[in-house]
């Protein structure tokens, strides 16, 4: 009976057994299909002429190539890669600093929230023609503009995760007489992390988005002026190739974003596993 009841426990121990290696290779790359069964689809239709404004794949492939070469990587690729990201870290920090103080200190929202809703509420068509008329067509505008429109996102959320700090850990940090910056930088920003990261991750497809909306206007390089100046002179392949190099450059920066949140939030995993 005793030997029964053993194997009975060692069964019940026994590992569940693991997903065969094909299946779970099939799973992992069932995007990378996705994506490869478009391009097949693309380049099937483009060969076929019947829409005229979408060449095929193979064309825009080497017009792609003439874009990450030469005098149009310098001239709208890296301007417009610059641009974003100067105006996704200054828009974030900014939200970020904002959003903590907020929640932190709840006297000031009576204060401070009609303004941040009054600003939030602008389209962003609005405010990049706006940005653009005020301070002129420069370089510091669009990453202005840029800013502007990432700080919403983060500045919500991390008010929203400044407000849900845990009361016994603020409570705790003023018995031992911590002053009031050690406990914005120790206790209420890394709790506000988790939550403000939701918005960081949001504020990088905006950085995009405004980037090529402010080089739209008045501007003379960037992608945005490529895709214009592509589409006046009815060059659809050199537009196509635009496209396809803007979403490389999200899925690159969405890509560094996730790692970067691994390495920052990874206490933050640990707590919850």
């Amino acid at each position: 009976m005793d030997q029964q009841l053993s194997l009975a426990a060692a069964a019940s121990k026994k590992p569940i057994t693991r997903l065969p290696e094909a299946a779970t290779l099939m799973r992992r790359s069932s995007g990378l299909l996705f994506v490869v069964g478009l391009i097949v689809i693309w380049q099937v239709v483009g060969t076929a002429g019947t829409l005229y404004y979408l060449p095929s794949f193979t064309t825009v492939l080497s017009h792609m190539g003439t874009l990450l070469s030469g005098p149009d990587l310098t001239n709208a690729v890296l301007p417009s890669a610059g641009r974003a990201a100067a105006g996704y870290l200054l828009g974030s920090a900014l939200g970020l600093t904002v959003g903590v103080l907020i929640g932190y200190h709840r006297s000031l929202d009576p204060w401070v929230r009609p303004v941040l809703e009054f600003f939030r509420a602008l389209p962003a068509p609005l405010a990049v023609s706006l940005g653009l008329l005020l301070l002129g067509f420069s370089t510091s505008t669009r990453i202005a503009v840029i800013a502007f429109e990432c700080f919403w996102p983060v500045v919500v959320n991390a008010d929203d995760g400044a407000r849900r700090v845990d009361r016994q850990l603020l409570d705790t940090s003023r018995v031992a007489q911590m002053p009031r910056r050690k406990i914005l930088l120790r206790v209420v920003l890394p709790a506000s992390l988790p939550q403000a990261v939701v918005g960081l991750r949001f504020a990088v497809s905006i950085a995009l988005v405004m980037m090529v909306i402010s080089e739209l206007i008045g501007a003379s390089s960037g992608l945005g002026y490529y895709i214009s100046n592509a589409e006046n002179n009815f060059a659809y392949a050199d537009l196509w190739a635009a496209v396809v190099v803007l979403g490389i450059i999200g899925w690159l920066a969405t890509s560094l974003f996730s790692l970067a949140e691994r390495r920052i939030l990874f206490w933050h995993r640990e707590q919850r596993g």
